[in-house]
């Protein structure tokens, strides 16, 4: 008792002091999965998110799903920076667009959110600079309010939707013809890193990089 008794003169802790902490903490917990499912019935699969690809974990959150999310929590952009993505010639190629959003239901809440759009994506080639200042717009508004209101859990943003796609067959070919060229058996190999079919975009990415490297 004695001992229990300094601790709680130095601020600490006493026992029962600490399981009511745990409770709350247990308690807000609940309540906050509950809030988050509540959240969810008021977004329309196809329409707010959807599955970036089958066997997907998690879904993705479209644009309109980022909008009602926004309104649902009170979330508005405070502040807009759009920066130039140039090339080596010094061609405007894409954009960089970082926004300050904040939520005042949220008790003012705050994020940072950066995204970029450029000419180097294989489908933004042919795209219009206003077209990738656009999107490069619609990316940050929509990982910013992933972030703002906790839903990383539930939701991805589509630069998180490119990492987590499985590996292409072009990748999974590359891997195997540098594994053979370097002398590393595939199956010494799969037991360090996971099976090649098995990689997403991301993985099959690094280990490409991994293997150029050794």
């Amino acid at each position: 008792m004695e001992l229990v008794h300094v601790r709680e003169n130095q601020g600490l802790l006493s026992v029962n002091d600490y399981q009511e902490v745990l409770s709350r903490i247990s308690d807000g917990l609940e309540i906050l999965q509950r809030t988050k499912k509540e959240i969810k019935k008021k977004l329309k699969k196809g329409v707010h998110y959807d599955k970036p690809f089958k066997g997907a974990k998690q879904d993705i959150l479209l644009k309109a799903g980022a909008d009602q999310l926004a309104y649902l929590t009170g979330i508005e952009v405070v502040e807009r920076k759009d920066e130039e993505i140039r090339d080596g010639q010094g061609n405007i190629i894409g954009y960089k667009v970082t926004l300050r959003l904040r939520s005042k239901l949220l008790g003012n809440k705050e994020v940072i959110s950066s995204r970029i759009a450029s000419k180097d994506e294989a489908k933004a080639k042919n795209w219009s600079l206003d077209m990738l200042l656009a999107m490069a717009f619609k990316r940050a508004w929509v990982y910013g309010v992933i972030q703002l209101t906790g839903l990383s859990d539930m939701f991805i943003d589509e630069e998180k939707e490119e990492l987590n796609k499985p590996s292409t067959e072009k990748q999974r070919a590359y891997i195997r013809d540098l594994l053979k060229k370097k002398g590393i058996d595939e199956a010494e190999f799969e037991k360090k890193y996971g099976k090649i079919d098995e990689l997403n975009f991301e993985q099959a990415s690094k280990i490409i990089e991994l293997l150029k490297r050794s």
